[in-house]
């Protein structure tokens, strides 16, 4: 058996991090608008272009994960979090394209370049996490269906 198949998923440090890389899509969104001008595609260019190049390097894992590590990573308070941070960062994103599309001084193709990333980053970030929240709903814990329906409801 290799390593990591031995070593408990809870043994790993930044564990979590994986499950953070989406948060790379509206983090594009604020550099593009603040480097400006054609910046402001770095967007979609980073997720039609530079992630499927990445992901064509790294290749396909075909490891499924055992029921057990399974539930380690569904119970664990990081990987919660970085699920649950994504409707306020995803809103908070909207509220704010919104507010530079209607207040700022930008050019026509600024404006366009704003409203394709803040959509593209709805639509990977709002999208994915709403459905990964709408599995995690149970009766006592409210949040996350409240989390998936505000993804949703802001795309």
């Amino acid at each position: 058996m290799d390593a990591y198949v031995q070593t408990s998923w809870k043994d790993k440090p930044l564990r979590a991090i994986p499950y953070l890389l989406i948060y790379m899509v509206p983090i594009s969104v604020i550099f593009g608008h603040y480097l400006g001008g054609w910046w402001n595609f770095l967007t979609p260019l980073s997720v039609f272009g530079f992630i499927p190049f990445l992901d064509l390097l790294v290749g396909v894992n075909k490891r499924n994960l055992t029921e057990a590590e399974e539930k380690d990573r569904r119970d664990a308070w990081d990987y919660r979090a970085a699920t649950w941070i994504a409707a306020p960062v995803q809103v908070t994103l909207m509220l704010w394209g919104v507010h530079l599309f209607s207040t700022s001084p930008m050019s026509l193709i600024e404006r366009i370049g704003l409203v394709f990333s803040v959509g593209i980053s709805g639509g990977a970030l709002g999208i994915n996490v709403s459905h990964e929240l709408v599995h995690r709903i149970n009766n006592n814990n409210v949040l996350p269906k409240n989390g998936s329906h505000l993804l949703l409801l802001n795309r």
